[in-house]
């Protein structure tokens, strides 16, 4: 009680000493401090909270997605694929592909029959895609060879030529992309991450498969635009081409797209 007591009359001969005029301004600093605080950690807040109502709604979507599977299959998920598709899948709520896809990865990383499937680079794979390219890998599992081309302008072949388009396709139209006309580099994008491939020289036997690609709109008026602007290369050549899964592409779209 008595180094108490000593201490509180420290304390009140420095405030005397130190004087209103002083003391007071500074203690009005300091209440302003932990508003200052509050006001400037409130965006945080609201994003933890968003984040929080996230992850309930991912685990309603996993209930739904594992709700056929033996609750003595269903085992705790490897950290190293879990927690950062966890931390990936709450940025992208509000896309239904994407979404869709962590929920996926999660819920086969979750069941004993399936987690030996998972690769930890699946979810740094869906974190490069965008909607539209998953949108494409849904199709491709479905059909996991389609026929694309290349247009070429030339005079004469030993010439040399100039590409016009490097690789179409009209997949982009068929799944309803919303910018199905970017489908060159989406298609690129998804060669670069290995899941398809367009083998060079390869194509379909069959030319009636290029027919619908060859009468697109789009090739159309890329041709007209083209022929026009070089008469010295008035010939256009229409390279057949394919693009096909890979078996990493097929085990990416088995584990992060197909729904068991």
């Amino acid at each position: 009680m008595a180094d108490s007591n000593v201490a509180a009359e420290v304390a009140k001969a420095v405030y005397e000493d130190a004087g209103h005029e002083i003391i007071q301004p500074t203690g009005k600093t300091l209440s302003l401090i932990p508003r200052a605080v509050r006001a400037a950690l409130q965006p945080l807040e609201r994003w933890i909270m968003v984040q929080e109502y996230n992850l309930e709604m991912l685990k309603k979507t996993l209930d739904y997605k594992l709700a056929n599977v033996d609750p003595e299959k269903i085992v705790t998920p490897e950290p190293y694929v879990a927690v950062p598709a966890l931390q990936a899948v709450t940025y992208c709520m509000d896309n239904e592909e994407l979404r869709n896809m962590y929920a996926n990865l999660l819920a086969k990383s979750m069941n004993e029959a399936t987690k030996n499937g998972v690769h930890p680079s699946y979810v740094e794979i869906i974190k490069q895609l965008c909607p539209d390219e998953a949108k494409l890998l849904c199709y491709l599992m479905e059909n996991p060879q389609i026929p694309a081309i290349g247009i070429r302008l030339t005079n004469k072949p030993e010439d040399g030529y100039v590409n016009v388009i490097n690789l179409f396709s009209d997949i982009g139209y068929k799944c309803n992309c919303e910018n199905p006309d970017n489908i060159e580099r989406y298609l690129c994008n998804l060669i670069r991450l290995g899941l398809v491939e367009n083998p060079d020289g390869v194509g379909f036997m069959d030319e009636q498969m290029y027919q619908t690609v060859l009468s697109h709109p789009f090739v159309k008026e890329k041709l007209e635009k083209m022929e026009g602007k070089n008469e010295k290369l008035p010939h256009a050549i229409t390279v057949n081409k394919l693009i096909r899964m890979t078996a990493f592409g097929e085990q990416f779209c088995k584990i992060c797209i197909k729904d068991d």
